[in-house]
């Protein structure tokens, strides 16, 4: 049985002075991935999961972060569980 695959994007903005500091524990966060970022402090990032909360969830938790200006939403895509089989049946 094919759960969902929620699919979603975040623009998040730290302060580049603690770059060093907040990116790991970003990358630590359960189904995260850091897409791009750079040296001003915005980044993007990724996020696959099967539960729509995890990623409300997630996102207050990085708004919440020490270090964290901002954090948004940008995209969400959800995948009924046929597209979803159809997706893993294409793996990259």
């Amino acid at each position: 049985m094919t759960t969902e695959l929620h699919i979603a994007s975040l623009v998040v903005r730290i302060d580049p002075a603690r770059m060093a500091e907040v990116l790991p524990r970003l990358n630590a966060l359960p189904q995260i991935e850091v897409a791009l970022h750079d040296p001003s402090g915005k980044l993007v990032l990724m996020m696959e999961t099967t539960d729509e909360a995890a990623i409300a969830g997630t996102l207050t938790r990085i708004q919440l972060m020490d270090g964290v200006a901002s954090a948004a939403l940008v995209y969400h895509h959800n995948l009924e569980p046929d597209e979803a089989a159809q997706t893993e049946g294409n793996a990259r």
